[in-house]
């Protein structure tokens, strides 16, 4: 049973709050450099293992003749991912914002060692997931101290720091993306490798706050309040001392429990189980035999619609849910949190199979397949820093968001366009709209965070952040379980159809095989291949022009309070906050 005393977890700053805090007092500008700059060298390294995962996934499942199983992997990722955020948030805030890099670092060893010795799919999926979860975990850590040193004014500038090395990932990941996949270049050691190199490139961000915690312990901040400062321990509130005779492994064991109920692991197995059992069914429905009428496809998802009730019925009865519900009566909270989710889920759908498109469907070489399917990353980072300098002066954000809204959508009409007539001819508007998704992408999602994170004090801020990048991950997730079961339930039919039966069982099982290049572009059985994959693409693409609309409105309706010089608006300027949330 849940404890029926209310814990004082959320009554006053939690420890991590308050050590964070303790740690932003005596920090300086070299301080402050020196974060960022061990912040971009992380970054490097998750962007060019993005990059290079990417084209792995593809080639790892065609060794196993399964290409096309992409979906269910980038699933299990994003589901990972999201179910991990707001307990990793909580974690964050009870035993300090650190923990999360030993998280990061335990679940991102172990999911790239199942990867690496994986010979099956389900190992293989796991071990992606896992490592994903180590990713999203530093990149929540990331946010959080960027959140937690800068102003609402510079936020954006500091948000788009991470986002830099993108521009020179996409074009490095390109050659060495060239390399790992080459004949005769072992897989296994292009996966594994990264054991060794995400934890060396963590070590200078953590000897930076190792730095800044020794000056905060020698000097007089913390005077009187050692115990709550200085100590990694948890907070009061959480491990009793009113009987000083209990015993330690009596006082371990309410730890723990207390632990359970303010984490709320059954709120999040739940949903990540209902997420999982109608997420993932359907990817394996599809082929040239319909299994829909199988009880193994039918029945888990009709569980996973079953739960959903007693998920919200946790949720409301529970102390602690994922996100307290009071936040989100405000327009501030619930309309960027619906920014997030439609925003990805549009983009997921035409990013899900970009690689195939452009090396499958219009034949090109593995490194400029790669660098045109990155190609939105690089402008994103690269309009969004201008964006973020420019919101300095500015110090509004909403006429950013609409402008990245509107682009963002006449952006999924030109891919719908430009992808649907794929030949040679079309391939600059294919290029094009990359570019244009990227602009959008500057323009609205991290002006959108950042109204998002001023609307909340710093008691809530990792709770609020958590949940905005778990949203991000469950568009994601559904995303790619959309394209996942357009491509399975259409594409076999397609090519059967188009190439006969021989031919058509070939392409799934080897899609290599009828790749169009410069002697069989435009004829034979490369071209017929090329067609069912294009009349496919476009649910997709139509799809995500749907989806992209709910952006445009929920664009509308965030608030636009004055930015300042403060870490958040709710504690400095609340009158101006609460007129915004409420205009």
């Amino acid at each position: 049973m849940e404890p029926s005393a209310r814990s004082s977890f959320f009554q006053k700053k939690s420890p991590g709050v308050r050590r964070v805090e303790a740690l932003v007092a005596v920090m300086t500008w070299k301080d402050r450099v020196r974060i960022m700059v061990s912040i971009l060298v992380i970054a490097t390294v998750i962007h060019i293992n993005n990059v290079i995962r990417g084209a792995i996934i593809t080639r790892k499942t065609n060794m196993m003749q399964v290409h096309g199983m992409q979906a269910p992997i980038l699933i299990a990722r994003s589901i990972a991912a999201a179910s991990t955020l707001p307990p990793a948030a909580r974690l964050a805030d009870v035993m300090g914002r650190r923990a999360l890099v030993w998280l990061s670092l335990a679940t991102f060893i172990g999911g790239t060692l199942l990867e690496t010795f994986s010979m099956r799919l389900t190992l293989y999926v796991v071990g992606n997931g896992l490592s994903q979860m180590g990713f999203t975990v530093m990149g929540l850590f990331i946010e959080l101290l960027i959140a937690n040193i800068s102003s609402t004014r510079s936020r954006i500038a500091y948000s788009l720091v991470p986002a830099l090395p993108v521009i020179l990932a996409t074009f490095v990941s390109g050659l060495l993306v060239e390399v790992v996949l080459a004949d005769g270049f072992p897989l296994g050691w292009t996966i594994g490798m990264w054991c060794f190199i995400f934890p060396l490139c963590t070590m200078p961000l953590m000897l930076s706050l190792m730095l800044v915690a020794r000056r905060r312990n020698e000097g007089s901040y913390c005077s009187g309040t050692t115990t709550s400062c200085s100590s990694s321990s948890p907070s009061p509130s959480l491990i009793s001392t009113s009987t000083p005779a209990s015993p330690r492994l009596h006082r371990f064991i309410r730890f723990c429990r207390e632990i359970f109920w303010v984490l709320d692991i059954v709120g999040v197995a739940l949903i990540a189980t209902i997420m999982f059992l109608l997420f993932f069914p359907p990817q394996f429905a599809g082929g040239l035999v319909s299994r829909w009428s199988e009880p193994a496809i039918y029945v888990p998802m009709m569980v996973g619609a079953a739960l959903i009730p007693f998920f919200i019925f946790w949720e409301y009865q529970t102390r602690h849910p994922l996100i307290p519900l009071p936040l989100m009566r405000h327009r501030s909270v619930w309309a960027p949190l619906a920014i997030a989710f439609f925003a990805n889920c549009a983009h997921s759908l035409q990013a899900n199979h970009i690689y195939v498109f452009v090396h499958y469907v219009l034949g090109r070489p593995n490194r400029e397949s790669t660098v045109i399917s990155s190609l939105d990353a690089t402008t994103s980072a690269a309009v969004g820093m201008v964006v973020g300098i420019v919101i300095m002066h500015v110090r509004r954000l909403k006429v950013f968001v609409i402008s990245g809204t509107l682009l963002y959508f006449f952006a999924h009409l030109l891919v719908f366009y430009s992808r649907y007539w794929a030949t040679r001819d079309v391939e600059p508007a294919v290029i094009g709209a990359q570019i244009l998704l990227g602009a959008a992408a500057g323009f609205f999602p991290y002006p959108t965070l950042t109204s998002l994170q001023a609307g909340v004090d710093q008691d809530h801020l990792a709770i609020v952040t958590s949940f905005f990048s778990a949203l991000y991950q469950v568009g994601n997730a559904l995303g790619h379980a959309v394209a996942g079961i357009i491509w399975t339930q259409l594409v076999p039919f397609k090519l059967v159809d188009m190439l006969g039966y021989q031919h058509g069982t070939q392409a799934l099982l080897d899609p290599a095989a009828m790749t169009p290049n410069e002697e069989s572009t435009g004829s034979g059985l490369a071209w017929a291949a090329r067609r069912a994959y294009r009349s496919v693409f476009l649910y997709n693409y139509i799809s995500g022009v749907v989806l992209a609309a709910p952006v445009v409105i929920f664009g509308l309706l965030i608030s636009d309070p004055k930015l300042n010089h403060h870490q958040s608006l709710v504690e400095t300027l609340p009158h101006e906050c609460d007129e915004a949330v409420k205009t």
